[in-house]
């Protein structure tokens, strides 16, 4: 599975691009009898159907189109137990509809609920959706109530659709994007911070040098930024959307007494639930926007492990490029830590 294109990750799941040998597996999970009561128009004929669909769904993919349709694969096994994705609704440009299928036998375990709400992130981040509505045919009242746990409110019933199967009507669900926004760190955000470390060498990846030990504690946190807030060239800073929620944090900081040119940012981290929806490109946008608004800077540089493709893709996304590598020994080993850079429009102060 290595060479597969993964597009995020939950905690349950990995969700890639079909590949050409799912088609026998989705072929199967479509002629499931749920799917056939519920779903009838996405049961196929045979496999030579599916294998097209698969085709089809690769290459909207590849080409960064709508329907863009996933596999969702069990972490545990690697078995293909489903599949989700999005399309979109006529006459709305800024919307998108859902859509998921998990097999029978892992229903009842919020496996559906844990998918549709991922993807449903995935939609506003990586297509930039500001709405997103889920449709279940009418007496369809487990898909129903899965919308509603991912965040979905009922707004109306539809009728006369093309794909409504008994024309009994349509339960229409929707839910709109989540505003992110920066704000000042707060000491009671340690605590959630530490608690997306789960492993030692995740610590590491995260802080470098800078704390050695595992586990990290929201005192252990504190004493460590509390000394340098002071300096008033430390600008700690969390990830939050428009209900006050943390779901990122990062810090910005001056690495030279006497030079107000560059800074760099450090402790970058993003709520696990959320990684590989676009959150961390979207957090350091609004840092990079930060520093234009409100600091001197024209240069901004960071270091990533080698070891951390995804954090070190992230960074390319919005703009940052290698000028640098070099070794540092750590507690896990030694490890190859690349130096990258952005540079920005002179900053104008904003005091404001």
């Amino acid at each position: 599975m290595e060479n597969m294109i993964s597009f995020f990750e939950t905690e349950h799941f990995l969700v890639r691009k079909m590949e050409p040998e799912d088609a026998a597996q989705l072929f199967k999970n479509h002629a499931e009898e749920k799917v056939k009561k519920w779903f009838p128009n996405e049961s196929y004929a045979d496999l030579s159907e599916a294998e097209e669909a698969v085709s089809f769904f690769g290459d909207c993919v590849a080409n960064n189109r709508l329907p863009f349709v996933l596999a969702v694969l069990l972490k545990e096994t690697g078995e293909l137990i489903g599949d989700t994705g999005i399309s979109e609704v006529e006459g709305q440009p800024e919307a998108v509809e859902v859509g998921y299928q998990i097999c029978e036998k892992y229903s009842g375990r919020g496996f559906a609920t844990e998918v549709l709400k991922a993807m449903t992130e995935f939609a506003f981040c990586r297509f930039g959706a500001k709405i997103s509505y889920g449709r279940v045919v009418h007496g369809n009242a487990a898909s129903a109530r899965v919308l509603e746990k991912a965040g979905y409110l009922f707004v109306n019933e539809e009728f006369g659709a093309e794909d409504d199967p008994y024309g009994n009507g349509m339960l229409v669900y929707k839910r709109e994007a989540v505003h992110m926004m920066l704000r000042p760190y707060r000491k009671e955000d340690a605590e959630q911070i530490c608690s997306w470390l789960k492993t030692e060498e995740e610590m590491y990846k995260w802080s470098a040098d800078r704390f050695n030990k595992f586990p990290l504690s929201a005192e252990d946190m504190e004493a460590g930024y509390a000394p340098q807030i002071e300096t008033g060239r430390f600008f700690p800073l969390s990830f939050t959307d428009d209900e006050g929620s943390l779901r990122g944090h990062f810090i910005i900081r001056y690495p030279k007494e006497d030079d107000d040119t560059s800074v760099r940012f450090g402790f970058v981290i993003v709520d696990p639930q959320l990684r590989g929806q676009g959150y961390g490109k979207e957090m350091l946008q609004l840092g990079i926007r930060y520093v234009k608004q409100n600091l001197n800077a024209r240069r901004i540089d960071l270091g990533v492990f080698a070891n951390n493709d995804s954090a070190r893709h992230c960074y390319e996304a919005v703009g940052f490029r290698e000028y640098g590598r070099r070794k540092c020994e750590l507690p896990v080993g030694v490890w190859e830590c690349i130096d990258m850079e952005k540079w920005v429009e002179e900053g104008c102060r904003n005091l404001s």
